[in-house]
């Protein structure tokens, strides 16, 4: 897995966590948060499978893809989606698994443009945010469902979408023999 904007470490530790053979890298620019995340990933005892790396540019993101089969890429990265998602410059995106957090609020052609590069070579299925209820977050002792909901908002300034991409290679059954 190369996670891109890992923050803190939820997506790059929980899939340490759930997969113990596979190994992490994690890109996140921000200093506090590799901190964080690096000691997450000590609390949880999957430090030794995780690789964490300032912030990513295109380059970096070709350099973490190379020779790597079945990788999962999960990129939240503010915006900057189309200036590393480009198959163009990054051939081997055309084959890895793709879960991108897009940023339309941030330029209005990004999920429009990732459309277009990666509809040849991946299915892409879009998933809507939906702000959470009460009944999607645990009970908490001493905190009331208000506070807890402001707890779990990420205070997006409109609602968001994620594409899950799939290579079409994987979609397909292999050819017999």
């Amino acid at each position: 897995m190369v996670n891109i904007g890992a923050a803190g470490g939820y997506y790059a530790v929980g899939f340490l966590r759930r997969c113990p053979r596979v190994r992490v890298t994690a890109f996140e620019a921000s200093g506090v948060h590799r901190s964080a995340l690096a000691s997450l990933a000590s609390t949880n005892g999957v430090d030794r499978r995780l690789s964490i790396r300032d912030a990513c540019d295109s380059r970096a993101l070709g350099g973490a893809l190379v020779g790597s089969e079945r990788t999962l890429l999960v990129v939240d990265v503010e915006g900057a989606e189309l200036a590393l998602l480009d198959p163009e410059r990054i051939g081997s995106l055309r084959t890895v698994w793709m879960l991108v957090e897009v940023h339309d609020f941030v330029d209005e052609e990004t999920s429009a443009v990732l459309r277009r590069r990666f509809e040849q070579s991946h299915r892409i299925r879009v998933v809507d945010s939906r702000e959470r209820t009460v009944s999607d977050l645990p009970t908490v002792k001493g905190l009331s469902p208000r506070t807890l909901r402001s707890l779990a908002s990420e205070g997006r300034p409109t609602p968001m979408q994620w594409f899950w991409m799939t290579p079409q290679e994987e979609a397909r059954p292999a050819e017999p023999g």
